[in-house]
């Protein structure tokens, strides 16, 4: 491995970087120091900002996730609460036809068909009458 002059590097670097030489010179040693003590050979400041990004990019999924399923669970919520609004508006409705078709068919039984024995007593009183008159 051949060995690096950080001074040459940085006078042959002058010219084109200008003013930020020193700057720019001092942070690549710091990241060639740093690639050197680890066994991966890449500078732990690559590795620290790979991982946060990585950790903040699972987080943002967790929280879309949490968003989603939160979403399906309103959404399941609300279907309840209209197939249940839709079944007690069955029922009433169910309910009125029953009532309104009950007093109906009471009236419409022909005189004396109700079942009910006065009914028909009425009625053979009432045919015994005319029976006597005819």
């Amino acid at each position: 491995m051949q060995e690096v002059n950080g001074k040459e590097v940085q006078i042959s670097l002058t010219g084109f970087m200008e003013k930020n030489t020193g700057k720019f010179m001092k942070e690549l040693w710091t990241l060639l120091l740093s690639a050197g003590k680890n066994e991966s050979g890449v500078p732990q400041q690559f590795l620290d900002a790979k991982e946060e990004e990585t950790r903040k990019k699972q987080a943002e999924v967790d929280r879309i996730a949490n968003e989603i399923q939160k979403k399906k669970e309103k959404e399941e919520e609300s279907r309840e609460l209209e197939r249940e609004r839709s079944k007690k508006m069955d029922d009433e409705v169910e309910k009125k036809a029953n009532n309104a078709m009950e007093p109906a068919s009471k009236h419409m039984l022909p005189k004396g068909s109700s079942g009910r024995a006065e009914d028909e007593k009425e009625t053979v009183t009432r045919n015994g009458a005319r029976g006597r008159k005819g």
